[in-house]
Order: C-alpha cells, then sequence, then structure tokens
C-alpha cells in the first residue's frame, strides 16, 4: 500500500466532504483502492484524519470565543469571515464520520471501490473485524503517538456492543450491568457477595424471569 497515496486521499476527501462532491468523490475512491490492500491501516489514517480536523475545529471555536463581540451596527468584515469559518469548520469535523458512509460517494461511484475494500477487511479479520474497528474510531490507535493502555471498563466496551452483550446474556445483563457500574465487579478481583440483603435484591429483580418478570 501506498501510504502517501492513502494519506494524501482521505486529506482531499476531508477538505472537500461538504464543499465539493466531485473532488470529494474521487479521493475517497482513491483512498479506498489503495487502502484495500491494507484496510486496517487505511482505516486508521483516515480515523487520524478526522481526529486532527476536530482539533483543529476546536482550537479555532476557542481561539473565536475569545474574541470581543463585534458591534451590533459595526461588525468589521475581517470578523465576519472569521465566524463563518469557525462556523463552518466546526460544521464539517462534528459531520466528518459521515464520510464514512457517504450517500453522496455511493450514489457517485457505485460503491464498487468501497465493496473491494470491505471485502478486504472482512477476509482479513473475519471474528475480530467489529472489536478492532471500534478500537480506531474509539482513537485508541494514533499515527504520531503512543496511547496508554485501556482501562478495563474501555476493554469491555471495545470488545463488544450493548446490542451484542444483551445477546450473550438476556436474562442478566441488566444485573450485570449495573454490578460493574457500581464496581461490585472489578479488574483483577474476586466479586464477593453484595451486602446487605436489601442490595442484593436490587441486582435481583433486574434479572430476567426472577420473581415472575417476562423476557
Amino acid at each position: 500500500m501506498d501510504f502517501d497515496v492513502v494519506r494524501s486521499s482521505i486529506t482531499s476527501a476531508y477538505r472537500n466532504f461538504k464543499f465539493n462532491d466531485t473532488k470529494f468523490v474521487n479521493s475517497m475512491h482513491d483512498f479506498y483502492n489503495e487502502g484495500a490492500k491494507n484496510p486496517s491501516v487505511a482505516k486508521i489514517i483516515m480515523q487520524d484524519q478526522i481526529r486532527k480536523g476536530q482539533e483543529t475545529s476546536r482550537k479555532i471555536l476557542t481561539e473565536v470565543a475569545s474574541l470581543p463581540t463585534p458591534g451590533l451596527f459595526e461588525p468589521t468584515e475581517a470578523t465576519f469571515h472569521l465566524y463563518n469559518f469557525s462556523a463552518q469548520f466546526a460544521a464539517k469535523s462534528v459531520n466528518a464520520a459521515d464520510m464514512y458512509n457517504s450517500t453522496s460517494y455511493n450514489e457517485y461511484v457505485g460503491n464498487t471501490a468501497r465493496k473491494t475494500f470491505d471485502e478486504a477487511w472482512d477476509k482479513l479479520y473475519p471474528k475480530s473485524g467489529k472489536t478492532r474497528e471500534r478500537i480506531i474510531l474509539a482513537n485508541r490507535i494514533l499515527t504520531d503517538s503512543v496511547t496508554p493502555k485501556a482501562g478495563w471498563l474501555d476493554k469491555l466496551r471495545f470488545a463488544k456492543t450493548i446490542a451484542e452483550y444483551k445477546t450473550y446474556y438476556p436474562n442478566t445483563f441488566a444485573a450485570r450491568y449495573w454490578l460493574i457500574i457500581n464496581s461490585q465487579i472489578k479488574e483483577d478481583s474476586v466479586t464477593l457477595r453484595v451486602k446487605p440483603w436489601y442490595k442484593r435484591f436490587f441486582y435481583k429483580r433486574l434479572i430476567k424471569n426472577h420473581f415472575g418478570f417476562k423476557k
């Protein structure tokens, strides 16, 4: 995979997203075509571009917020353009995640390159693909720095979605969830019996079919 092609194409796509559909579509097409050779790294580069764009947007908004409010009847042209630019930049950064599933991209190129990219991803990671994608989207893998080790709760969150956990534990999910939230279940420790009895009742009533509760 040519890293320069992947990085330059996604940078161009981000710059033209919601601004120039033709350039955006062509850039995404180049990204998916080249990224299919190494889809995991390509997704990391895409998410890294979105993250950096959002960080830049946050800095611009902070600087604009610190400016004096322009007079009602005498706003300067420079100030007006600065406020307008910051609003547009912020809107782009908020909606940037839509680059993954842009309808304009699908309509223009028939989703052929994206399909090839997704097939390459599924072939490489038939079992761990969803987990890898959640970790990437959570900005746990960066191109310019090393991220600290994820905490136990983060690992649980990245491993499966709430819907998947509910499938694994259809009758006890709610009780398990609150036991973790209330620190009754912790990493590297033995879970002791909940005391006193009325606290145990709180968790028992969350278990489906207990005391005649329906599924």
